[in-house]
């Protein structure tokens, strides 16, 4: 699952269970014997009302965070692409300059047995 579809899931989770506390709440005072006390009932009411609003305000407080966390996945998906680039074009410059060292090495090999043959040639001139 993506994060976009998480995000749907817990919503719609979020939702399922205020709707479920809400059924249970009022089959709760469906029950009840007698509607004598008014006050009662209205507490219930209001107590309901106030868990299904702190309930909301944790959706909302939730679904912040939860695009907060999209929006760094996102930077840091991009920071590790940017480095994976940089990382391939670093790749390619050590293999030229590897090219070049190789060249090098091969060119100072040739100027050393060209020095020594200048040598053995000034020796058996010399003798």
């Amino acid at each position: 699952m993506d994060v976009k579809e998480k995000k749907m899931l817990q919503y719609l989770l979020c939702y399922a269970a205020i709707t479920a506390a809400a059924v249970c709440a009022i089959a709760y005072l469906c029950r009840q014997p007698t509607a004598a006390n008014d006050s009662s009932a209205t507490g219930y009411v209001e107590r309901i009302e106030s868990t299904a609003d702190r309930a909301a305000a944790a959706i909302g407080d939730g679904s912040g965070r939860i695009d907060a966390a999209e929006e760094a996945l996102d930077r840091a998906t991009a920071t590790i692409d940017r480095g994976q680039k940089a990382a391939a074009d670093n790749k390619e410059r050590i293999e030229r300059l590897q090219n070049i060292i190789d060249g090098c090495v091969k060119r100072n090999q040739q100027a050393t047995e060209l020095v020594k043959r200048i040598k053995d040639t000034n020796r058996q001139g010399a003798e």
